[in-house]
């Protein structure tokens, strides 16, 4: 069951009208989100499988083992291979299975929460995908109809203190950023530097990232032209030099 979830520090009203989730117009989002569905119900403990290997990162394969496994295959590289987000899978009963409201009843699964929360971060920006909680007042339930998304301090306080201290982001109403970055913004602050200057480094290395992304894919893609399933072709490659249409394909 999905549900639109406003995203707050702490607990929100729940509505008891179920609607669709919003997914963001970054279509790779909703296609990862399609693959983490199934792979959760695929597994008997309802866990995606980045979580079955030890991690809640999903899809955060290196983009040049992307692309060389693209190429062994003999196709052309794709550019969506290389500029997908890296995505935070938080599911917080797989951690304790008995997470309570504040009223002290048991909280009910509720969906994800949607849509994707962006984190900023150092090199670039990622996505927190979070599953969403109720207190259910339906029937005979004596919730009091309470909701959170599985990224509040209510729900991160009650997991165990490892989880809490490894969880990546620190996640306001209206923002979000990496424990990374807000590390470096703490000892600028005490200097009393303010924000600005980080902000123009963090600019500078989304672009250098940015730019090595791009280098890499028209390697790859040259690799390809140079193998005789795609003789002829080599001009497609010299138009991506010239006018940068690979971050449109």
């Amino acid at each position: 069951m999905s549900t639109e979830c406003n995203e707050m520090d702490d607990e929100i009203g729940a509505n008891d009208t179920h609607k669709d989730p919003v997914i963001p117009a970054h279509n790779n989002l909703s296609i990862q989100l399609e693959i983490i569905n199934k792979q959760i119900a695929a597994d008997h403990l309802g866990r995606p499988t980045c979580v079955q290997h030890g991690s809640n990162w999903h899809n955060s394969c290196d983009p040049y083992y992307t692309l060389m496994q693209q190429i062994k295959a003999n196709k052309m590289p794709d550019p969506g291979s290389v500029i997908h987000p890296d995505i935070y899978v938080n599911i917080p009963h797989l951690y304790n299975a008995n997470l309570v409201c504040s009223c002290g009843m048991l909280l009910t699964g509720h969906g994800w929460c949607q849509p994707f929360r962006r984190v900023a971060c150092t090199h670039k920006n990622w996505y927190l995908l979070s599953k969403s909680y109720w207190c259910d007042n339906r029937g005979k339930r004596y919730g009091c109809g309470k909701s959170f998304v599985g990224h509040a301090p209510h729900i991160l306080q009650q997991l165990p203190r490892g989880v809490q201290q490894v969880f990546p982001a620190f996640i306001t109403k209206k923002m979000a950023i990496s424990t990374k970055l807000a590390e470096m913004l703490a000892p600028l602050l005490h200097h009393r530097l303010g924000p600005s200057p980080l902000q123009k480094i963090v600019r500078e290395w989304h672009t250098k990232h940015y730019d090595q992304l791009h280098i890499m894919y028209l390697d790859a893609v040259l690799s390809c032209l140079q193998s005789p399933a795609y003789a002829g072709l080599t001009h497609l490659y010299n138009q991506l030099l010239r006018e940068g249409l690979w971050i449109q394909c």
